[in-house]
């Protein structure tokens, strides 16, 4: 914030800058893992139920040799061996391992962040050589808040 003084007016003026500050949230719960014939699966289950709006964005830290994945978000009370809370189709893991999800639905009360690889997650297809994905970590990307800039007074 700065503040000056307009001779030719005789008025304080405030003059005050944001700057947009994007912070994530890690969510909380027990991570774990399975495997058969054909595909593997990660998830994260939540330590309590979250609702997410559409556009929000998760960021899934993956290690593991897949280089593609389907990404669910399963419902409270859902059959974790449905394909019930898939978000969109394949997505191919980035270099980095770090998988940014924007997603395209409101998801309320999900109880479980879920990644599977393997060379098939249900019936989508991912590759016959596709490796194995582990979920890491889950952090959703929280709205960016206004916070004020320090600017140098004159």
């Amino acid at each position: 914030m700065s503040a000056f003084l307009s001779p030719r007016l005789g008025l304080l003026i405030v003059v005050s800058a944001f700057s947009f500050i994007a912070t994530a949230q890690t969510l909380e719960g027990r991570l774990g893992s399975a495997a058969g014939p054909g595909w593997q699966s990660s998830w994260l289950g939540l330590a309590e139920d979250v609702s997410f709006k559409k556009g929000e964005r998760l960021i899934i830290q993956l290690d593991g040799d897949a280089e593609y994945v389907v990404v669910r978000l399963l419902a409270a009370n859902s059959d974790p061996d449905s394909p019930e809370g898939i978000e969109g189709t394949s997505r191919t893991v980035p270099a980095n391992r770090l998988l940014v999800v924007t997603l395209s639905r409101d998801r309320p009360a999900v109880e479980q962040v879920s990644v599977h690889a393997g060379a098939a997650a249900w019936d989508i297809a991912l590759s016959q050589n596709n490796g194995k994905a582990l979920i890491v970590s889950v952090e959703r990307d929280v709205k960016r808040s206004a916070k004020p800039a320090v600017r140098p007074t004159d």
